[in-house]
Parts: structure tokens; C-alpha cells; sequence
């Protein structure tokens, strides 16, 4: 959409509602109007890849009420393998919503929730939901996650209580591979030595740090 962020929002909903079925949809820093946000949430069956990276809806920032929609939207989507949602203003119930969509969506394979108000309550609510347990530990009748690989939650206000809460239940992880914090990056293995060696959180994130950079990998953004 060239013209600037006028001229997207002037054809935004008629432009993506005529939209094929495509690979990714970035709207990435642009300014979007309502009208625009329930286009992309009514169409999102037609991407594998949404990138919303410190998008604007509407006079602000955040809309809670368009992202729990998405949210909600994930239930049922079998098409999207790849979402960013940082900078967004995601907060924990809109997580614990994320959450709920993760015991049946099988097909999201990474998630980006950086730079957001995310806390250790929406952390868990995350690990449960991958593990297949409830908040007091019950397995849930859906089994938990088979389909993310990747989560990252960098800068974000979950704290060393919150990662050991999540180390606890990497065992019960299906298919995640890989969590980013703050700094630092783990496979999902990685947190499992952790977890059977005992350690604290904290004696090994920069071992972690430094292993991930010798392997070459970068942090995400």
C-alpha cells in the first residue's frame, strides 16, 4: 500500500477482504483504523504468517477488544504458523485467552509476544496450556499444545519466579522447542537440564546466553 498511512486505511478493508490466500500479511508500525482491524480479524484464515509489530488501532495503541477477538480467532484458525503481536499491549488476560486458544490450535508454530505487559501470571497461563495441566496441576482434558515450537517473551515483566514456573513444566511440553526471555534464549532441552539438575533459574542464564550466541543463533527482536 504505497501513499502513506491515509491512503492505506482509505483502502484497507476493501484490499484485504479481496485478499487471496497469501503467505504473510505484515502491517507492521503502520496506523490502523477500526474498520480495518475487524478486516484482518474476519480474514485470518487467509494468512500463514501475521506480523502486527507495534501496530496502532483506531486513536491508541492498544485495543483490548481487538485483541481478545484475535485471541478468540485462534480457536479455530488452522492456517496461521506464525503471529507477532509485540509491542502491542498484550496484558496477561489477553495471554490467558492465547492460552485457552492453545489446547486446540494445532497449526501456530511460533509466537511473538515481546515488548509487552506480560507477567508471571500470563506466563503460567502459557506453560499450562502447553503442558496439558491445569493452574493446581490436573491434566486438561485436551491434553495440552501440539503445534508451537517457538515463544518468545522477551522485555516483557515476567520475572525468575514466573521462568521457574514454566522450567517445572517443560517436561509435560509437546512440541515446544524453544522459549526467549530477557536476554537470553532456551531450548526447551536446556530447561529440562536445568530442571534435572536443580539449579536456579539464575546460575544458568548466562551459561544459556553464551551457548545460544556460540551456536550462531540470534535473539529475536
Amino acid at each position: 500500500w504505497a501513499g502513506g498511512h491515509s491512503a492505506f486505511n482509505d483502502h484497507c478493508v476493501a484490499d484485504i477482504n479481496a485478499l487471496p490466500p497469501i503467505t504473510t500479511l505484515d502491517l507492521s508500525y503502520l496506523n490502523v483504523s477500526p474498520e480495518c482491524g475487524q478486516a484482518i480479524l474476519h480474514n485470518m484464515h487467509k494468512f500463514t504468517k501475521l506480523d502486527l509489530v507495534n501496530v496502532n488501532i483506531g486513536e491508541s495503541q492498544t485495543d483490548g477488544a481487538f485483541l481478545l477477538r484475535l485471541a478468540l480467532n485462534l480457536r479455530n484458525n488452522t492456517s496461521i504458523r506464525a503471529l507477532a503481536l509485540n509491542n502491542m499491549g498484550v496484558t496477561d488476560s489477553v495471554v490467558e485467552h492465547i492460552a485457552a486458544a492453545l489446547q486446540t490450535n494445532t497449526t501456530l508454530e511460533t509466537l511473538n509476544l515481546a515488548h509487552n505487559v506480560i507477567t508471571d501470571a500470563g506466563l503460567m497461563s502459557l506453560a499450562n496450556a502447553l503442558a496439558g495441566v491445569t493452574t493446581a496441576g490436573v491434566a486438561h482434558p485436551g491434553g495440552g499444545n501440539h503445534g508451537l515450537r517457538e515463544l518468545y517473551l522477551s522485555d516483557t515483566e515476567i520475572t525468575d519466579g514466573g521462568v521457574q514456573y514454566m522450567l517445572e513444566r517443560a517436561p509435560l511440553f509437546k512440541t515446544l522447542q524453544e522459549v526467549s526471555f530477557d536476554g537470553w534464549t532456551k531450548s526447551v532441552d536446556d530447561m529440562r537440564m536445568v530442571l534435572r539438575r536443580n539449579d536456579p533459574v539464575g546460575n544458568h542464564a548466562e551459561l544459556l546466553r553464551r551457548r545460544e550466541m556460540g551456536r550462531g543463533r540470534l535473539l529475536p527482536p
